[in-house]
This record gives structure tokens, C-alpha cells and sequence, in this order.
């Protein structure tokens, strides 16, 4: 993606939808949230490793990877708050 304006859109848009995602009952985490489930050490564990997977199921860069990066910022700031 060389255009940077069609990167900072792509990054708004995942961004928005990560913000959604760290909200939304995921059955992998017992119908927690991923924002619930890193509050204990196990739940913590799953979030990391759901989002590792994305990663690297997308390696190549794209909007996948993009996603799980900002998803493990996104998380990691909630559990260090």
C-alpha cells in the first residue's frame, strides 16, 4: 500500500473495528470480552494467543495483520491501565 492516504484510511477503519472487537463477547473466551478476559492471567493468555494467530495466519502485511497488531496495542494499554 504506497498511497498514504489510502493507508491511514485502512488504519482508521481497522482501528474502529478493533475498538468494536475488544468489546464483543467472543465465545473462545467464554463469552467474555477480550478487555474482560486479559484482566485474569489465563484469559490473558487466550487474547495473546487469538491475536498471534491472526498474525500469523496473515503474514504477509495486509488488513489481517494490521488488525492483530493494533488489536495486541490496543489490549496490551488496557491491561498495563
Amino acid at each position: 500500500m504506497r498511497d498514504p492516504e489510502i493507508r491511514r484510511q485502512l488504519e482508521a477503519e481497522v482501528q474502529k473495528q478493533v475498538e468494536g472487537w475488544v468489546r464483543t463477547k467472543v465465545p473462545a473466551l467464554g463469552g467474555r470480552t477480550p478487555l474482560q478476559a486479559v484482566a485474569d492471567p489465563v484469559g490473558r493468555e487466550i487474547v495473546e494467543a487469538l491475536l498471534q494467530g491472526w498474525e500469523r495466519q496473515n503474514e504477509v502485511p495486509g488488513a489481517w495483520a494490521l488488525f492483530a497488531r493494533i488489536s495486541m496495542r490496543c489490549v496490551a494499554c488496557s491491561i498495563f491501565r
